[in-house]
């Protein structure tokens, strides 16, 4: 328990990086030679094996963090299949399901993810059903759910993303009826909102349901961080909350409202990497925070302001993929930052320069495809940029072509 308690405390003070070490010594302990096998002693080293995973899969370290959990998903299969009543065994293979099928889905393998989502569901929820009253089994059902919708999602079934996304959000809406005063209830609750009104939106639903989705989501991200103002964990999630809200204020050209949300989810962004600047999913929220701010400038039509922007989040995405060149969502948000310089360079007539940063969107968003097939339509539509980038090497000035104005890759979310 002391591993559980330890986690749960670096993940709140932003320094859960800390935890790899300790993970790391308690795994040599149980691997070390001559260790006095036991059932506890098993466990426990699934345990280590899962927290290693789960370290390394924030870090950006996919083939460790598979090699990790895959080593504690055999020990578990296992022990269920020794005790096949034995409900505990079935939650732990649940736990070490649900972390194989984030790292699956970060490395492009959608139905893989799917698969072990799926698998970890049923048993999570056959575990939340023998103990309705147990709101720790019932929280278990969000991170789940919570992966199987963004696979979904990458998958393109943006029905099912949709009825997993309402059935998180009720889920946790009964946590913070039941609790109301906890804080990481409201932070779930902040999540669990605005991915549901992305998720309303993906698949052409009521724009006014998720703009109310939009706007509780900030409100119980800035009551979590009200109750809990150093818990790291709460101040990311109201960072997101009003990164999602200013995304829809610039989707109903409210550029103002969507310039003031963002500059604040810059600032929490900043203050989090502080916190722990070795970070690399910290890094990555700054990226896109300060990516998003180039957005609500170039719909300003301050065209110097975007740029600077833009270029400074592209350096920190190569960096992040240059680091984790597996990790497809990292790569790809590279290639949507030198997408947003070209399309700048552009409108300001510097063609050559953005010539070369259109080329090399591409390129780097063919890396993305070829770790996840499941993007070939997104490349198909971007490959005119190419020939428009080639055109444009020559500096000449002509119209730009309405396939590269339009062909937008997205922003990372």
């Amino acid at each position: 328990f002391m591993l559980f308690d330890l986690r749960d405390g670096l993940e709140k003070a932003g320094r859960l990086d800390l935890m790899e070490r300790v993970a790391r010594r308690s795994l040599e302990y149980y691997e070390r030679p001559g260790w006095q096998e036991s059932v506890e002693a098993e466990y426990s080293r699934t345990v280590a094996l899962n927290n290693v995973g789960m370290v390394l899969l924030h870090s950006g370290d996919l083939q460790a963090a598979r090699r990790s959990y895959e080593a504690a998903l055999e020990v578990r299969r296992r022990r269920v299949q020794e005790a096949p009543d034995d409900e505990n065994r079935r939650i732990d293979l649940a736990v070490t399901l649900q972390g194989l099928g984030a790292v699956l889905r970060a490395s492009g393998d959608v139905d893989g993810a799917i698969a072990c989502q799926e698998e970890g569901l049923a048993l999570t929820r056959a575990a939340a059903r023998a103990a309705p009253h147990d709101l720790v089994r019932r929280r278990a059902l969000v991170d789940d759910l919570y992966n199987l919708a963004h696979a979904h999602a990458d998958r393109g079934d943006t029905a099912a993303a949709l009825r997993a996304h309402r059935e998180v959000a009720e889920v946790v809406e009964g946590l913070v009826e039941a609790e109301p005063g906890r804080a990481d209830w409201r932070r779930d609750q902040a999540s669990a909102l605005h991915d549901l009104a992305d998720a309303i939106l993906q698949a052409g639903g009521d724009a006014a349901e998720a703009e109310t989705l939009y706007e509780r989501s900030v409100a119980a991200g800035r009551d979590a961080v009200e109750r809990a103002p150093r818990d790291a964990t709460c101040r990311r999630a109201l960072m997101v909350a009003q990164s999602r809200l200013g995304r829809f204020r610039m989707r109903t050209g409210d550029v103002d409202a969507a310039r003031a949300l963002f500059a604040e989810s810059e600032v929490l962004a900043r203050e989090l990497v502080a916190l722990d600047p070795s970070s690399t999913p910290r890094r990555a929220d700054l990226a896109d925070a300060v990516l998003k701010r180039g957005d609500a400038e170039a719909a300003a039509g301050d065209l110097d302001a975007a740029l600077a922007f833009y270029r400074e989040s592209e350096p920190l995405w190569r960096r992040l993929a240059a680091e984790n060149p597996d990790h497809v969502q990292r790569v790809r948000a590279h290639s949507v930052a030198l997408q947003k310089i070209g399309l700048v360079l552009m409108q300001r007539e510097q063609f050559g320069e953005a010539a070369a940063a259109l080329r090399e969107m591409v390129e780097v968003h063919g890396r993305a495809l070829a770790l996840a097939p499941h993007l070939a339509r997104e490349h198909e539509a971007i490959t005119p940029a190419a020939l428009a980038a080639a055109m444009l090497a020559g500096e000449r000035a002509p119209e730009t072509p309405a396939s590269v104005t339009d062909a937008r890759v997205g922003t990372p979310a």
